[in-house]
């Protein structure tokens, strides 16, 4: 323990640290509206005055934190408009590269121990490529046909 920290003791009713002023957290504090008192994480009361905090604000899905559906859809556009593709042989393109994507992680995924089983991976890997390879050539051929 440090030298200053031997000496003292702690209440549960304090909070572990002195509040400094002039340094903002990373996260809004919500207080209690009776005492004043900063509401512990997640709580629904105040560990104080024991009265209620309302209702939480609804937790944020972990994907929506780090990616925002409207920077992808503009990115998408940006990289349609980039490869000047209509709509259908854009979605094909993605398809396609879909498709080579599956069979190239075909074999991370089964693993095989016996000759028969190779062939089936290879079954897999190739009708996965015969996908991408249509798709492409699907993208290709509606490129210029529709917008």
């Amino acid at each position: 323990m440090p030298e200053e920290a031997r000496g003292m003791s702690q209440d549960f009713w304090r909070p572990a640290q002195a509040p400094r002023i002039g340094v903002e957290s990373v996260f809004p504090a919500e207080c209690c509206v009776n005492c004043g008192t900063e509401f512990s994480f997640g709580a629904r009361f105040c560990h104080v005055c024991g009265s209620s905090r309302g209702p939480l604000p609804a937790p944020r899905s972990r994907l929506s934190h780090w990616v925002d559906p409207s920077r992808v859809l503009l990115a998408v556009q940006g990289l349609r408009a980039k490869l000047n593709l209509g709509l259908p042989s854009f979605i094909l393109l993605l398809l396609a590269a879909a498709c080579a994507l599956a069979a190239m992680l075909t074999g991370l995924f089964y693993h095989a121990t016996t000759v028969l089983e190779w062939e089936a991976v290879q079954i897999w890997r190739l009708e996965w490529m015969l996908g991408a390879v249509v798709a492409l050539l699907a993208a290709l051929l509606l490129r210029d046909a529709l917008p």
